[in-house]
C-alpha cells in the first residue's frame, strides 16, 4: 500500500480549503499541515472571484448578475463551463432565497469542476433560504368519504409515488395492524384465514413487509384468490429461495401496506393507479387548505459522474437544503429483497440475481475534492448522499440528514473486483464525514445504516451525532473473511455520540464492522441508549471477518444485550483496551484450538472498566463531553429539527400513583432518555392496584399529539395492555379527556405508539393510567 500512501498526501496537498474540526484533528500528527497553509496564503493572494447568480423569479436568458440572475442551476452550471478551464480564483453560484423545482437532476461532470486547485461554489445567498426540490406539490384537496373524514387530491399516472409529505410530516403509506394473525408462508406466498383480504380493490397495489433480524422485505402482492395470497415472484423467490436469504429469509408479513381499505388511521395515505388520485386521512390538527403536500418524483436530484482518469473534482455545495427524492426501484417485480444494510437482490435481465446497494438521491462516481458543508438533507429517499467507485478526498461536514428512506451517507462499494484491482484511482480513499447530526433515518428501508462504508481507505467519520435510528449506527467493511486483502485499511471512528439505535431491527449496533482493515481505530465514542437486541448484537459488534481493529477508549452506557459482541473465530487480531461501559455484559466467544489442544484467545482484551454512573471517572467524562459535533458554532445545524414541534413534556414535572424504587422515578418518562437500567423508565409498586404516570406541561397548551414508547427491557406483555391516554386541567384528574384506550390486546413489543389529540382545547396536564389492576411500565412520554 506505499504507493497507496504516496496519493493519498500527493491529493492533500492540492486541495485548496480545510475544514476546523480537521484542523484539530490533524494538528501535530501529519508534518505536511505547515507546508498545506502556505499554499493556501500564497495562493490566496492571487485568487479572483467570479460571481453568478440564481434566483426563482430570474431568466435562462438573463447574464446570471445579481441584478439579472438566471432562473436555474442548470444554467448556471453551464456559464461556469465556459470560464472554467483556467481559474485564477474560485467561482461561486450564489442562490437567491426560495425552492428551485428541479425537473431533472442537476448533472456534473469534469467540464464544471474547479481547475488550478480552485473550487465551484454552489451556495445559498447569505441569510436565505434555499432548496433545491426533487417534488411535486399538490393540488386542492376535497373531501372523499365523510364518515371516515377522507380526503382525495388529483396526482396523475406519470409516476407511482412511494412517498408522501403533508408539511414537513411523512405520511405513513395506510398499513395493517402488526404481526396480522392467520398468516402462512408457501412457495409462492402465503395463505390466509381473512378472507376479507380478497375483496380489496386493487390487490396489485398491495405490499407485504416482514422484517427479521438485521433484514427487511419489501414484495409486492400478485393476487388473492380465496385463501391464497400470490406475491410477485421475482421478489419472493429472491427473498426466499437465493442461497444468500438461507439464513434469514422473508417470514411471514410484519405488516401489510397500500391499500384504501387499511386507510383508517390519521396520518396515512394511499394512492390508487387506476383514478391517478391520492387519498389521505389527516390528523385532527392538519388544515389541508393551508399545508404544502409534495409528492417526491425524482430519484436523482444531483448526479456527479466522472471517469477513472478524469474525475469531477473541486466542487462545493454549502447552505443549501436538498428536498424531496424517491426510489423507484422496489415498486418492480423485484421489490427490495434485503441482504441487509441497504443491499437487496436485483434481476439482471439475463436472469442473473446480483447484490446491489441502494443508489443515493445524490450521487458521485470518480469524484475527489467534492464537499458538501452546512447543508440540510431531509425527505430523501434510497440514500441521502453516496459517493462510489473512485471517490477520494471529499468531504461531509456539518450536515443535518433527517428524515430520509434509507442511508444518509455511502461511501464505496462492496464489488469484489476491487479486492484484486491494484489500480489506486478506483479506491474510494481519504474522504471525511465529520460534525454531522443524522437522525430518523432508515424509515422505509429500515435495514439501512446510517453511515455504510464499503470497501474504503482512510477514511474519517469523526465527531458526528447519530439518533433515534430502526438499526446501526455506523457500518464499515463488507468483506466476511477477516484474510483477504482489500483497499479497506486505515478506517477511523473516532469522537462521534450514537444514541437511541437499534430500535426496530435486531443484530446489529451503533458500530458495526466486517473484514480485513489494518491499522483501522475505533477510539473515544459515547454510545447510549440501545433498543432491541435482546439476543444478537451488541453496542460495538465486530462481525465475521473484523480483523486488525484497535477498540479503545469508547464508552457506552445503557446497551441493550452486550456492550461488545464478538461471537466467532472469524473475528480475530483485534485490540480492545481501555473501554469504559456502566454493565459487565460482554460477548466474548472467540477461540481456536492449537496444536496440543489447548484454548487460545484470538483477540487481546485488556484494561476495560465498568463504570458506576454515580461516580464517572474524569477521563471518561471527559470523552462524553467531547464526542459529537464538536464546534459550537456549528451546533446551529443541530438544532434545525424536523419536523418544528417541540416536545412540551420534556423535563417537565412529573408524578406517579406509586414507584417501584429510586431507579424508576417518574421524571426517568419525559427526559429524553433511558436510564438506570438498559431501557429504563417509570414502573410503579407491585402492590400499586391502578397505577398511573403523568406530566405537568405547566401551563395549558393546545396538543396535537401524545407519543408514548412502551417497556424495551424484555417482552412483557402486560405492561402493554388495558391502559389509557388521558388529558386534563384538573391535576386530580376528576375530570378528564380519553384521547386513547388500550384494551386487553397488547401492543407489539418494542413499540412508540402516536395518539392525536382533537384541537380545539388546550390541556396542561397528561396521564397514563391503568384501567386494570395490571403491572405497568413507562418508558418514555412525548407530547407535541
Amino acid at each position: 500500500m506505499g504507493s497507496l500512501a504516496t496519493l493519498h498526501n500527493q491529493q492533500s496537498t492540492i486541495s485548496k480549503t480545510i475544514s476546523t474540526s480537521l484542523k484539530l484533528l490533524l494538528s501535530g500528527s501529519l508534518s505536511i499541515l505547515p507546508i498545506f497553509c502556505q499554499g493556501l496564503i500564497s495562493k490566496a493572494s492571487a485568487a479572483e472571484t467570479t460571481y453568478f447568480y440564481v434566483a426563482t423569479n430570474g431568466s435562462d436568458t438573463a447574464p446570471g448578475t445579481s441584478a439579472k440572475p438566471f432562473k436555474t442551476i442548470q444554467k448556471a452550471a453551464t456559464a461556469v463551463r465556459s470560464v472554467n478551464s483556467n481559474m485564477i480564483g474560485d467561482i461561486v453560484v450564489i442562490l437567491k432565497g426560495g425552492t428551485y423545482q428541479l425537473n431533472r437532476p442537476l448533472t456534473l461532470g469534469p467540464e464544471d469542476s474547479g481547475s488550478n486547485g480552485y473550487n465551484i461554489i454552489y451556495r445559498a445567498e447569505p441569510g436565505a433560504k434555499v432548496t433545491l426540490s426533487g417534488g411535486r406539490r399538490l393540488g386542492r384537496w376535497s373531501l372523499f368519504d365523510v364518515s371516515k373524514n377522507i380526503y382525495r387530491v388529483w396526482f396523475g399516472k406519470t409516476t407511482y409515488p412511494r412517498e408522501f409529505y403533508n408539511g414537513e410530516l411523512r405520511a405513513t403509506r395506510a398499513r395493517s395492524l402488526d404481526d396480522p394473525t392467520g398468516f402462512t408462508r408457501t412457495e409462492t406466498g402465503y395463505t390466509t384465514t381473512d378472507l376479507n383480504l380478497q375483496k380489496w380493490k386493487n390487490v396489485s397495489d398491495v405490499e407485504i413487509v416482514s422484517t427479521d433480524f438485521f433484514k427487511s422485505f419489501r414484495c409486492g402482492v400478485s393476487s388473492i384468490v380465496g385463501r391464497v395470497i400470490t406475491m410477485d415472484q421475482q421478489c419472493f423467490s429472491n427473498s426466499l429461495h437465493l442461497s444468500v436469504q438461507k439464513d434469514r429469509p422473508i417470514l411471514n408479513p410484519s405488516w401489510l401496506e397500500n391499500a384504501y381499505e387499511l386507510l383508517d388511521t390519521p396520518g396515512e395515505w394511499y394512492y390508487n393507479k387506476k383514478d391517478e388520485c391520492i387519498y389521505y386521512k389527516p390528523h385532527p390538527y392538519e388544515n389541508l387548505a393551508k399545508t404544502e403536500a409534495v409528492v417526491p418524483i425524482l430519484d436523482k436530484l444531483i448526479v456527479g459522474s466522472g471517469q477513472v482518469d478524469n474525475p469531477v473534482h473541486n466542487i462545493v455545495f454549502q447552505d443549501l437544503n436538498f428536498k424531496y427524492g424517491t426510489w423507484y426501484y422496489p415498486n418492480s417485480s423485484d421489490g427490495y429483497a434485503s441482504l441487509g444494510t441497504g443491499f437487496y437482490v436485483q434481476t439482471e435481465p439475463s436472469g442473473r440475481t446480483i447484490g446491489s446497494k441502494s443508489p443515493g438521491n445524490i450521487s458521485f462516481i470518480y469524484a475527489k475534492n467534492i464537499s458538501f458543508k452546512h447543508n440540510i438533507f431531509s425527505h430523501l429517499s434510497s440514500a441521502a448522499l453516496d459517493f462510489d467507485d473512485g471517490s477520494q478526498n471529499n468531504t461531509i461536514e456539518n450536515n443535518r440528514f433527517d428524515d430520509i428512506s434509507g442511508s444518509a451517507i455511502q461511501l464505496g462499494n462492496s464489488d469484489w473486483k476491487f479486492v484484486q484491482d491494484l489500480d489506486t484511482r478506483k479506491y474510494v480513499s481519504n474522504n471525511l464525514v465529520v460534525d454531522n447530526y443524522i437522525t430518523k433515518i432508515a424509515q422505509e428501508y429500515h435495514d439501512a445504516a446510517a453511515i455504510f462504508v464499503g470497501y474504503a481507505d482512510h477514511t474519517r467519520i469523526i465527531h458526528n451525532e447519530i439518533t433515534d435510528i430502526p438499526y446501526a449506527g455506523i457500518f464499515v467493511g463488507i468483506s466476511f473473511d477477516g484474510t483477504i486483502l482489500s483497499p479497506a485499511t486505515n478506517n477511523i471512528i473516532q469522537g462521534n455520540k450514537i444514541h437511541n439505535f437499534m430500535n426496530f431491527l435486531n443484530d446489529g449496533g451503533a458500530i458495526f464492522t466486517t473484514g480485513l482493515q489494518p491499522e483501522s481505530v475505533i477510539s473515544k465514542n459515547y454510545i447510549y441508549n440501545q433498543y432491541n437486541s435482546p439476543t444478537n448484537g451488541g453496542a460495538i459488534y465486530p462481525d465475521l471477518g473484523s480483523s486488525e481493529f484497535t477498540i479503545s477508549n469508547n464508552v457506552v452506557i445503557n446497551y441493550k444485550h452486550n456492550w461488545l459482541f464478538i461471537w466467532n473465530d472469524a473475528i480475530f487480531g483485534n485490540t480492545i483496551e481501555n473501554n469504559f461501559s456502566n454493565g459487565e455484559d460482554l460477548y466474548y466467544n472467540s477461540f481456536d484450538t492449537g496444536s496440543g489442544g489447548e484454548s487460545i484467545s484470538r483477540n487481546t482484551l485488556q484494561n476495560n472498566t465498568t463504570l458506576s454512573l454515580q461516580s464517572i471517572p474524569h477521563e471518561v467524562q471527559d470523552i462524553i463531553d467531547t464526542a459529537g459535533i464538536q464546534s459550537t458554532a456549528q451546533q446551529d445545524i443541530k438544532n434545525s429539527l424536523l419536523p418544528i414541534f417541540p416536545n412540551l413534556a420534556l423535563k417537565k414535572s412529573a408524578t406517579a400513583s406509586s414507584s417501584f424504587n429510586s431507579a424508576y422515578l417518574p421524571e426517568t418518562a419525559n427526559d429524553d432518555a433511558i436510564n438506570n437500567d438498559a431501557y429504563g423508565g417509570w414502573s410503579p409498586l407491585e402492590e400499586d392496584t391502578l397505577p398511573w404516570w403523568q406530566v405537568d406541561l405547566g401551563e395549558m397548551k393546545n396538543l396535537r399529539s401524545i407519543e408514548l414508547t412502551t417497556r424495551h427491557f424484555y417482552d412483557q406483555p402486560v405492561t402493554r395492555q388495558n391502559f389509557e391516554i388521558r388529558v386534563s386541567n384538573d391535576p386530580t384528574f376528576t375530570n378528564y379527556k380519553v384521547i386513547y384506550t388500550q384494551g386487553s390486546t397488547p401492543l407489539r413489543f418494542d413499540t412508540t405508539l402516536t395518539a392525536d389529540v382533537v384541537s380545539g382545547n388546550s390541556y396542561r396536564y397528561v396521564r397514563v393510567a391503568k384501567t386494570k389492576g395490571e403491572y405497568f411500565f413507562v418508558g418514555e412520554v412525548k407530547v407535541f
